[in-house]
């Protein structure tokens, strides 16, 4: 099934789309103080890395905040700016839940149920099915919205559907097809776009194309495509750019080879190879640094092996293994550590155990 959590990352943007906060600001903010008003959101926010919810007093606790508040709003305002701070904060709270989407059932049955949980309340929910049963496909968060994207349907049937995910509405919305089917890919947000890289498509050939869409324009364009077509990699953005590491394709089985694309200049570039060959592995970024953890080796070995890439350097350092070989397992961050959980493992095929 396709794990993914959502933190609460929230930007300005977010914080001036919620209807009455945005009523409120443009009644009370002359235009030189929406820069004050910025830099304090933006202070207020670094508080909301691990708080699930926020109030009111959270909202004017931020010094800089208050400051700008005080200067900016009217006492008859305050009751709106309130009610304003109240609705960012139910927004917020949706967006600290896991969410575990499709996959396949025990009878062996493609899925389209989706369910989420509250690791502060522990409160588990069934959510409104996709439109289409899948497993295997990208997910991804943008501005608080659920994507899923590709995959394989029932009959293994490679797909090009999205759909996105309303966590406010808890509906599902169905979005503009890829122009090829997909599955095996991996996707990124970088300043808001989506992209979609690589994969396998319906004629199981492996791919080396990238496709990127604007969730507010809905289409998807062709981008320039890899070096090395492969599927099962790893990817993630950092500095502004798509990483993508490793992965299986043909003819060269399993992969050490790394490229990014930058997105201003519409190019990749070939990067420094891994000193393992992997795939079914993960990937995160810490502190500006990239992660590379298990997956599959070029002899089909489970690894337990880890290496680091600095992207200002352009070079790998192996770090200490896992205490347990694994592949395809996830992956998370949180509070400056790398968690990696479950996955497929020799001799215990299907893992429970959790390291960070």
């Amino acid at each position: 099934m396709q794990t993914l959590t959502i933190t609460p990352s929230v930007t300005f943007d977010d914080l001036v789309s919620v209807p009455c906060l945005a009523s409120a600001i443009g009644r009370m903010a002359p235009p030189h103080d929406m820069i004050a008003l910025k830099l304090a959101v933006t202070s207020f926010m670094q508080t909301l890395k691990f708080t699930p919810s926020v109030t009111f007093d959270d909202l004017v606790s931020v010094p800089c905040l208050a400051s700008a508040i005080g200067r900016m709003a009217p006492p008859h305002d305050m009751i709106a700016l309130k009610l304003a701070a109240t609705s960012m904060s139910k927004r917020i709270v949706v967006l600290s839940h896991l969410y575990v989407v499709g996959g396949v059932g025990a009878g062996g049955q493609c899925l389209n149920s989706a369910e989420c949980f509250e690791p502060v309340t522990g409160i588990r929910h069934t959510l409104a099915p996709m439109s289409v049963a899948r497993f295997g496909p990208s997910a991804f968060v943008i501005a608080g919205q659920l994507y899923i994207v590709g995959g394989e349907g029932a009959g293994v049937q490679r797909l090009n559907s999205a759909e996105r995910f309303v966590p406010v509405a808890g509906v599902w919305l169905t979005l503009a097809p890829l122009s090829v089917e997909r599955c095996g890919h991996s996707a990124s947000a970088i300043g808001g776009q989506l992209y979609i890289v690589g994969g396998y498509d319906a004629e199981r050939q492996c791919l080396n194309s990238t496709e990127c869409s604007d969730p507010v324009a809905g289409s998807w364009q062709t981008l320039a495509p890899m070096s090395v077509a492969r599927f099962g990699h790893a990817s993630c953005g950092m500095g502004g750019r798509q990483y993508i590491i490793g992965g299986y394709g043909v003819p060269v089985r399993c992969l050490r080879s790394a490229e990014c694309f930058d997105p201003v200049a519409g190019i990749w570039q070939t990067l420094a190879p891994m000193s393992v060959a992997r795939f079914g592995h993960s990937s995160s970024v810490i502190a500006g640094q990239l992660y590379i953890v298990g997956g599959r080796g070029a002899d089909s070995r489970c690894l337990n092996s880890a290496e680091c890439f600095d992207p200002i350097a352009g070079n790998w350092q192996t770090l200490a293994p896992m205490s347990v070989a694994r592949f395809g397992h996830s992956s998370s961050v949180m509070g400056g550590r790398q968690y990696i959980v479950g996955g497929y493992g020799v001799p215990v095929r299907c893992l429970r155990s959790a390291e960070c």
